[in-house]
This record gives structure tokens, C-alpha cells and sequence, in this order.
């Protein structure tokens, strides 16, 4: 049978709560030939489904009973006495009958049933494993092995804990893409892409997860189908097998310790620093209320046990400064300090408190609660914040020991970075003071430091004609080649973070590009092929 066809639509794969998943025309019949069949090729034939179970031994899930079914060839279904011989059936015209050796090997089978059960079982899980493309020693690994109790949220947490997913660009798209986050996770895939062999890759390892560099999920998809708009014609078979999908991409670009700061650790670099710094807006307010300093500590207090005032590993983070308030009520008011009609003043603070976005309604309602006036005088601003104390952010720029010459801190490079389609805009034969690291498609607008070499991803044949203009020295090292290195931290970070879990770089993970060389193509001198046109019409 060829590979990747299959009788039906269904997954492939039983649901958790035992119920066989079923597609438009399937039946058990189909289901079972598709769950053998799960590791790619099969070569059972087009039989009804009631011949491979008794066959197998195996129930309508795929499970071995460890007996052979009523029924089955050789043997009378009719019930018969203990310890008596099995009562052939009538031959049927134009078949041979059983031979002498059949009939006692079903002699001595029908006297051993134990030892019948135990074959039966041992051969129906062998047929299973050799037609699911899982090798014994796969199999002895899958049962001997302890089951991690580590899920889909464990995972995302911990990707979260190496890369704030919050520091990642407004555009962007990561975190948990699909996926039930309570669902347990055995085997992880790490990859740059989800290209059509990483799906592949990821549905044969049978992997509970694919962590990808790159969201497969980034504009709208409108169908999940093999010829729809998507990353790959494999997402649909991803999705039904239930695999998480989880993406890192500007996150891990903006961390400390992420994919700039890896690019940069390949120098000598004494100083580091984003070149871009992650400012945030709407995650944190400033409340300013006005008290009578009687009540300050009061509802100082009652504040800070709503959530306000939290600075770090701080808390009741505060700052007064004292005041002179007037009101006057009028005939429906009822003030708690002074009269109606009468212009008071009152000696009071101003209080002002950091509040989470997540945490202001409550504190604006323990402030309403705590608050000694009737009507409370109080101003919510929003705040731009600096992330990570101004050390997140996109790109990095690191300043080297000493000045190194430009080729030398190419060959530094070329340690850790695959350079082989690398090229670069202006000169290399010279010093520089700082490096400036920027994975996959940063732009050119911060590249400005003629005393800095400036390693990326990619940029535009106009971008580079600007670099030279500014005097910039810049690497263009392949968008696939700057970010692959990281896929060994992720890796290592998840192993440690999630012990039981098997998590493996993907092996059919590859830049889309091949490169040509110079033997690549036979090459003419410029020009040549133009001028004998030119002199065959002369």
C-alpha cells in the first residue's frame, strides 16, 4: 500500500475517554486498518474487520483479549464438552481439507490454552508494532520508561520562565497556539519551522508537543485543509492527534539569554544592553488619592492589602506629600467631615501607589470602602513601563574587551553560526569596539555605530545601499542560520525544567535555502551571450 494513504478520515489515534474517532464514511472496519496502519505503511490486505480481530485477538479499540475468537478457522463454534477435540468444520467444495500437522498443532494448542493465550497476544502486539514503525527496542523503551506527569501547561510555563511571553512584539503571535494545556506531555519536538517534514517528523515520533522558533499560526487561516493556507498540509493531522503547538519567536529574541545574547557570546563582550528596550503600556496605573491625615495610615492600608503598592519585592510602596483640600456640599449631601452648604478645609495627604492593571478595580473599591468622605478625590494614570529594568529588549549590543579586527570577529562568529551564505555590506578590515547581535528580520534603522559590527539575519538590497551610506559595517548571515543556534538552549532549558520529558531538536528542521557554490552553475563572462546576439545581427 503506499505510503501516507489511508480507507478513511479518521485520526489514528483513540480519544482519551476510549471512543473511536470517526470521519465522514468511516467505519470500525476502517478505523481498525487505520490504527495498524498508524505508523505510515501498511500492508494488510482489504479484509472485513471481523476476520482481523479474530485473527488478532484484538477488541474494537486494538487491544489483545488474549483468546482466539469464537469462530475462528479451524475451530466449531458450537460448544463442546471439556477435554474434548476440536470439531473441524465441514470442508468447503474446492478447498483441501486440513493436513494431519494442522490438526495436531490445534490438538496440542486446544490442551495448552494458557500458552495459546500467551502466543496469540505475543504475535497480535508484534504485527501491531511492525506495521506502527516502532522497533522493539522503542517499544521496551515507551513501557520500561517512567511516564512524566508533566502537561501542556507545565511546558508553556516553563518555555515562559526562558522567555517572558509578554516581552514579545504587539504583531506577534506566541504562546500556546493549539492544544489542551491539561493534557500530559511524554515527548517534545524543538524546530525553527513547522515545514511539512517537521510534521512528519513530529507524527511518526508520536510527540505530544512541537516547540517552534517561527508561529505556524501568524495571519488567518480560514480552512484546515491539505490545499487551505497553512504552514503545512500536516496541520489538520497534527490538531486531530491532539499536539500542542507552542511558538517563542520575539519572546526569545527579547530575553536575557536568548537568541541575541547567544549570537553574542561568541565574543569577548564585557557590557551588554538591548538595543531596543521593551516599553509597556496598560499593565501598570498610578493612583493618587487625597485623605485626611487622620485616616492616611487607615487607608494606606486597606490599599496595599487590595494589591496596590507592590514594587518588586516590596510592599505599601508609597509617597505623601500634605495639602490643604476645600469642599462644599450641597442640600442632598451628606459629608462625613464638616456641614452642608459650608465651604470646608481640611488638612490632608496626597497619596500615591503603583497598581497593576489586573489589581485596580479592586483597589478602587477597597478605596471607596476605606475612604472617610462620601465622595473620595482620586486620579488613575496610566503608566509607560521599562521592562526587565531596561535589560529586555530587541537586539542586543555588546561592548568587546578590546577592539577587534573585523575578520577575526568573523571567524569568532563562525564558531557557533553556520556562515557558509554569509555576506557582508562594507569593510571587515578594520577594528571594532562593540557588537551588535539582531536575529532573523530586525531592519536597519538602529544600525548607526560605525564603531560597532552589526550581525543579523537579513535585510533588503536597499537597506544595504543605506548601510553604506552611514559607513556601517553589517553581516547578513541567513534568517534560518542566526536564529537556528538556539534551538540547543531550548532544548537543554526544557530538560531541566521538565525531568521525565523527552525533548529532541528536530532532525528534518533545515533552512529552505541550499546553497549553489561557485561549481554550482557553469558561468559566462558578463556580457558574452549579448554581444554574439549582437554581432549575428550585424
Amino acid at each position: 500500500m503506499p505510503r501516507g494513504k489511508s480507507w478513511d478520515t479518521g485520526i489514528g489515534r483513540g480519544a482519551s475517554d476510549g471512543s473511536v474517532p470517526r470521519g465522514p464514511g468511516s467505519d470500525d472496519r476502517g478505523w481498525t486498518r487505520k490504527m495498524v496502519q498508524r505508523g505510515g505503511e501498511s500492508s494488510l490486505p482489504d479484509a472485513p474487520q471481523e476476520s482481523l480481530l479474530a485473527k488478532g485477538g484484538l477488541n474494537r479499540h486494538g487491544v489483545s483479549t488474549g483468546r482466539m475468537a469464537e469462530g475462528a478457522p479451524g475451530t466449531s463454534s458450537e460448544p463442546r464438552a471439556a477435554g474434548s477435540k476440536p470439531v473441524p468444520r465441514a470442508v468447503r467444495p474446492g478447498r483441501t481439507p486440513p493436513s494431519a500437522d494442522t490438526a495436531a498443532r490445534a490438538s496440542r494448542s486446544d490442551e495448552s490454552p494458557r500458552a495459546s493465550r500467551t502466543d496469540s497476544a505475543r504475535r497480535t502486539r508484534a504485527v501491531i508494532g511492525k506495521r506502527s514503525g516502532r522497533s522493539g527496542a522503542a517499544r521496551g523503551a515507551s513501557s520500561g520508561a517512567a511516564r512524566s506527569r508533566a502537561t501542556v501547561g507545565d511546558l508553556l510555563a516553563a518555555v515562559d520562565q526562558l522567555a517572558a511571553l509578554r516581552c514579545a512584539a504587539e504583531w506577534d503571535n506566541v504562546g500556546l497556539l493549539a492544544g489542551r494545556a491539561t493534557r500530559r506531555v511524554q515527548r517534545v519536538l524543538v524546530a525553527i519551522d513547522l515545514t511539512d517534514a517537521v510534521a512528519a517528523e513530529a507524527l511518526q515520533s508520536r510527540s505530544d508537543a512541537l516547540v517552534l522558533y517561527h508561529p505556524p499560526i501568524f495571519k488567518g487561516i480560514r480552512a484546515v485543509t491539505e490545499s487551505a493556507q497553512c504552514p503545512t498540509a500536516a496541520l489538520g493531522e497534527l490538531l486531530a492527534a491532539r499536539t500542542a503547538l507552542l511558538a517563542v519567536h520575539t519572546a526569545l529574541d527579547a530575553a536575557v539569554g536568548g537568541t541575541n545574547d547567544l549570537l553574542l557570546d561568541a565574543f569577548d563582550i564585557v557590557e551588554r544592553r538591548p538595543i531596543e528596550p521593551i516599553i509597556e503600556e496598560g499593565r501598570l496605573f498610578k493612583l493618587a488619592v487625597f485623605v485626611p491625615m487622620e485616616q492616611a495610615a487607615e487607608l494606606r492600608a486597606a490599599l496595599a492589602a487590595a494589591g496596590a503598592g507592590r514594587i518588586g519585592n516590596y510592599d505599601e510602596c508609597s509617597f505623601e506629600t500634605a495639602g490643604v483640600g476645600t469642599f462644599r456640599g450641597n442640600e442632598a449631601s451628606n459629608p462625613r467631615v464638616g456641614r452642608r452648604g459650608r465651604l470646608e478645609t481640611v488638612a490632608e495627604l496626597r497619596i500615591e501607589m503603583v497598581v497593576p492593571g489586573a489589581a485596580l478595580g479592586g483597589v478602587v473599591r477597597a478605596l471607596y470602602a476605606a475612604h472617610p468622605y462620601e465622595e473620595p478625590a482620586f486620579d488613575v494614570y496610566p503608566l509607560r513601563g521599562v521592562v526587565g529594568r531596561g535589560e529586555a529588549g530587541m537586539g542586543r549590543i555588546g561592548r568587546l574587551r578590546a577592539p577587534v579586527d573585523g575578520r577575526e570577529l568573523l571567524d569568532q562568529l563562525g564558531r557557533r553560526v553556520d556562515l557558509r551564505n554569509a555576506r557582508a555590506v562594507g569593510s571587515l578590515d578594520r577594528p571594532f569596539e562593540a557588537v551588535a547581535a539582531a536575529a532573523g528580520s530586525f531592519g536597519v534603522n538602529h544600525f548607526r555605530d560605525p564603531r560597532t559590527l552589526y550581525v543579523t539575519g537579513e535585510f533588503k538590497h536597499h537597506d544595504a545601499l543605506e548601510l553604506l551610506k552611514r559607513g556601517i559595517t553589517a553581516l547578513h548571515v541567513g534568517h534560518y542560520e542566526s536564529e537556528q543556534p538556539v534551538l540547543g538552549r531550548i532544548t537543554d532549558w526544557l530538560r531541566k525544567r521538565l525531568p521525565g520529558v523527552t525533548v529532541q531538536v528536530s532532525r528534518a528542521d533545515a533552512s529552505p535555502f541550499t546553497s549553489i557554490g561557485r561549481n554550482g552553475v557553469k558561468r559566462r563572462a558578463p556580457g558574452r551571450r549579448n554581444n554574439a546576439r549582437a554581432g549575428r545581427r550585424s
